[in-house]
């Protein structure tokens, strides 16, 4: 766990789980948009775990276009799909680090 400011966003300092920038980026909107709802605000991380893990790039490239595959896109590929896979483990600890925020 980090322990990090959200400069600009009126955040105190929190201890929160990794993925620091998902919450930073809600509470900028939240400051930018001040009538969206906490309910709203919370189903942005799930909106954003649900599109990371349903995006068909770059696992369509070797059969779209496979001439481009090459060893950056496979360990691209790799790393996307890794931190799609940690962000929905940590979903429920990041919806309740942003709700305590939200508080």
């Amino acid at each position: 766990m980090s322990t990090k400011s959200a400069e600009g966003t009126g955040a105190r300092s929190l201890n929160r789980p990794g993925f620091d920038g998902d919450i930073d980026l809600t509470l900028a909107y939240r400051d930018a948009n001040p009538k969206a709802s906490a309910d709203d605000l919370l189903s942005s991380l799930r909106v954003g775990c649900a599109a990371m893990l349903c995006s068909a790039f770059p696992l369509s490239v070797p059969v779209e276009r496979p001439h481009i595959v090459d060893a950056a896109l496979e360990a691209y590929g790799r790393a996307r799909h890794k931190a799609a896979l940690m962000l929905l483990d940590r979903l429920p600890v990041l919806e309740e680090a942003l709700l305590d925020t939200l508080r």
